[in-house]
């Protein structure tokens, strides 16, 4: 009898102490996911626009100007994002330069640089840009395209694997596998070219290929005077 109760006692305490162990894992699984909840930053706020015009000054003057389909505000002073950008403009000197429409469109305010990306098409002085993705520099003033470019502008056809347009610098460079077609004047192909934006001579700094076609019916001719 004294060994029955023995075991049973025997058996409580292993209970007790099995239960005691369960809810202090169950304590330590809370306070674990407490903490990383903690530790897990807050969404930022934003605000949701639809069918939005918003425009940028700086110096009292019109610096940038968007109308999207959507926009997205950050509350918290990140990023803006335009959603089906109907129509971009960046001003120089209070007036429009540059033109685009993409599918999407981000403003950095601490980076100061806005992101295209998504059937971009820019239209410049010099011709239009139609590429996937491309980042202007406002306080550099510069655009950069990273990834293949086409640019059509008067007289000419270019494509390239990359391009930057400083217009601090007054000047356009192409570059990673270029070719430019202008016409009756031939085809270039270089790894590198620029254009002044002031008198929109292209410049080959380096080794190129020039292709151009002979007009059979006059080499013909010129053979028959001799």
């Amino acid at each position: 009898m004294k060994r029955s109760l023995w075991a049973i006692l025997l058996v409580l305490i292993i209970i007790g102490i099995a239960l005691w162990l369960g809810a202090q894992a169950v304590d330590v699984n809370r306070e674990c996911q407490e903490e990383n909840s903690a530790r897990q930053p807050a969404p930022p706020k934003t605000m949701n626009i639809s069918g939005a015009k918003i425009a940028g000054r700086r110096d009292g003057k019109p610096f940038w100007h968007f109308n999207a389909e959507r926009v997205e505000q950050n509350l918290e002073g990140g990023p803006t994002t335009f959603h089906k950008l109907r129509e971009g403009n960046i001003y120089r000197d209070g007036e429009p330069y540059l033109s685009f429409t993409a599918d999407l469109a981000v403003h950095d305010p601490k980076l100061d640089e806005i992101r295209l990306t998504g059937n971009l098409e820019a239209v410049f002085p010099e011709g239009t840009i139609y590429t996937e993705a491309a980042s202007w520099s406002i306080m550099n003033e510069a655009l950069k395209v990273t990834v293949p470019v086409i640019v059509v502008g008067d007289g000419y056809h270019l494509q390239a694997g990359g391009m930057e347009v400083d217009l601090q610098a007054e000047q356009a460079r192409f570059y990673n596998g270029v070719i430019l077609d202008q016409g009756e004047k031939g085809v270039v192909m270089a790894e590198y070219i620029t254009k002044s934006l002031n008198d929109g001579e292209f410049v080959v700094p380096g080794p190129f290929t020039l292709e151009f076609e002979i007009d059979e019916a006059e080499e013909d001719s010129e053979d028959g005077e001799e």
